[in-house]
């Protein structure tokens, strides 16, 4: 029976796909093996879990350009255009959670020590799902950062539930409506 639980096609295709997971697998595998069944459960549950944290507390931060000739802007990686020389544009994809304002911090100090005449920043919030108020706090702190250096924060394409919480929480206005873009809108102009 327990031969017949095994899919080794699945196997292969997580040890292709995914080294982390397939750590995940191996040592629930052995644990299984080792530990009665509902604790070798919940090690790969926890391990599962500690990946996820992992993965979310680093979200992707790419440099973006808009794609040229289109009226209303759209962003890519591949537009081989320069950066601008005061404004830097850069795409958030994944949530702005307690466990990923460090990160993201770092990610804006890495822009100023890379081009410290990019002072103003727009930020491609295309990507971003969710906002908790330790995100939306770094917002706020990075806006009133930017404007300390001559420069500010700009976002476009927030989503509404993300948009609600800054709302809600008062960093909308704190940043400022003019700071706040719509898809559609003109944001580079």
């Amino acid at each position: 029976v327990a031969w017949g639980l095994i899919d080794t096609t699945q196997i292969v295709e997580t040890w292709r796909a995914s080294r982390s997971e397939f750590g995940v697998l191996l040592a629930t595998f052995l644990a299984t093996l080792t530990l009665q069944l509902e604790f070798a459960i919940y090690v790969g549950v926890g391990l599962s879990l500690i990946l996820y944290l992992r993965r979310t507390s680093q979200p992707g931060v790419e440099d973006v350009k808009p794609v040229p000739g289109r009226s209303a802007p759209m962003f890519s990686t591949d537009t081989g255009l320069p950066d601008c020389p005061q404004l830097k544009i850069v795409r958030i994809n994944g949530s702005l959670f307690f466990g990923a304002v460090n990160h993201l911090q770092e990610a804006f100090q890495a822009i100023d020590e890379a081009n410290p005449a990019h002072r103003h920043v727009l930020l491609v919030a295309s990507g971003i799902n969710f906002i908790d108020l330790g995100g939306a706090h770094m917002l706020a702190q990075e806006a009133a950062r930017r404007k300390a250096l001559g420069g500010a924060l700009y976002i476009t394409h927030l989503k509404d539930e993300p948009m609600a919480t800054l709302r809600q929480s008062g960093v909308y206005d704190q940043i400022g409506s003019s700071h706040f873009f719509r898809a559609g809108q003109d944001t580079l102009a």
